[in-house]
């Protein structure tokens, strides 16, 4: 579990992640429904998305993303099981839905928004 967020500066900029309500949360993401880590949100400035579970999440755009698929018209990108994160500075200013899926079993990932 993720215990704090440094923005570029060094600076900390959350301290906890828990199930809340708000901007930061765990979400349990399995191989079958895709599951939305994130809403659209035209106040978001950045955010980080950790994968600390036991099964790569591939990520994407849509509800139709798809385990194994990281090109295409789609898009997408794959976070490594373990404790790899996405930071959302990558979108440049990417402010929509953000989905994810496992290729199988399930994971929990740590979303953070700001």
């Amino acid at each position: 579990m993720l215990n704090k967020f440094y923005d570029r500066e060094g600076a900390e900029i959350l301290s906890t992640i828990s199930v809340t309500t708000g901007n930061n949360s765990v979400v349990a993401v399995s191989d079958t429904p895709s599951v939305k880590l994130l809403d659209v949100n035209n106040n978001r400035k950045g955010g980080l998305l950790v994968n600390n579970g036991s099964n790569d999440v591939y990520m994407g755009f849509t509800g139709g993303v798809v385990a194994g698929n990281v090109a295409g018209a789609l898009g997408g990108w794959i976070v490594r099981r373990g404790g790899s994160s996405f930071s959302l500075s990558h979108l440049a200013g990417y402010t929509g839905e953000i989905w994810a899926i496992t290729p199988a079993g399930s994971t929990v990932i740590a979303v953070a928004e700001w």
